[in-house]
């Protein structure tokens, strides 16, 4: 399991054993990185991070060992990479264009391991972002405020096509089920789902609750808030600690407190 701690110190990368109860330093970024995702095969994780007053996108192997090769090179800032299943493309939102605000590109993977020159998937005068390719590769699931709001959307990949529109009053923070069949995110601090079916072209079903948490926010941006098990039964998501982590701070006022005494006078 890969996640983005933050603490005293800048948010970084680690990977922790589940089973081994054990867990290891992938990053030592004074500035921070985070959105980190494993690669197709495991092996790898890649990521957002902090260098030289841009963020870039970086990978390095998934057990600490070696160095982080950076796969992005701006002049915009790139943020939270997601890989096709087949490892061939990588999808990532840009953020710094005073027209098109944030964008959606995607780079092909070449043999050798590098990549090709950035190629525009989502570019409008609104915000496009959290790009998640769907398990066959075919879709990809994003965010967009063009109506006003976040909301999330899917379009045919690589060649765009029709768009649809998944949530119904806001939503954030798209994730695919693994069987293709299902479609999860946020709205405000619950996790939706939403049937979906891509045979024949996209069309979704109306998203139903599945439970609240203090620990899910729609619009966070940096840190991930949940993920879907790779069998699609169990949902990994933040929550806070403590006895009042995740509540709202608030002043209660007691009225005429003093009448409850009125009877123990007398005693």
């Amino acid at each position: 399991m890969v996640v983005t701690s933050v603490g005293r110190e800048a948010p970084n990368i680690w990977v922790y054993d589940i089973a081994r109860g054990s867990r290891t330093r992938i990053t030592f970024n004074p500035l921070g990185a985070f959105q980190a995702t494993w690669t197709p095969s495991g092996e790898q994780i890649t990521y957002s991070a902090f260098r030289g007053g841009f963020t870039e996108i970086f990978s390095a192997s998934g057990d600490g060992s070696g160095d982080e090769t950076q796969l992005t090179d701006g002049p915009l800032s790139e943020y939270d990479p997601h890989w096709s299943p087949d490892g061939k493309y990588l999808i990532y939102h840009t953020l710094g264009d005073s027209v098109t605000q944030r964008d959606l590109w995607y780079r092909e993977i070449e043999p050798g391991g590098g990549t090709s020159d950035p190629v525009v998937f989502g570019q409008t005068r609104f915000n496009e972002r959290n790009g998640r390719f769907s398990p066959n590769g075919r879709f990809v699931a994003y965010c967009s405020d063009q109506s006003g709001q976040y909301e999330i959307y899917v379009r045919p990949f690589p060649n765009g096509g029709r768009v649809a529109k998944v949530s119904v009053n806001g939503g954030g923070q798209p994730r695919w089920g693994k069987n293709g069949k299902e479609l999860f995110y946020v709205e405000g601090t619950t996790l939706m789902s939403v049937p979906v079916r891509g045979r024949g072209g996209f069309s979704a079903d109306l998203p139903k609750p599945l439970f609240d948490s203090a620990g899910l926010r729609a619009g966070i941006d940096l840190v991930p808030q949940y993920d879907v098990s790779d069998d699609g039964q169990r949902i990994l998501l933040v929550e806070p600690v403590g006895d009042d982590a995740g509540k709202p701070r608030s002043i209660h006022v007691v009225q005429n407190w003093f009448a409850e005494f009125k009877d123990h006078e007398q005693d």
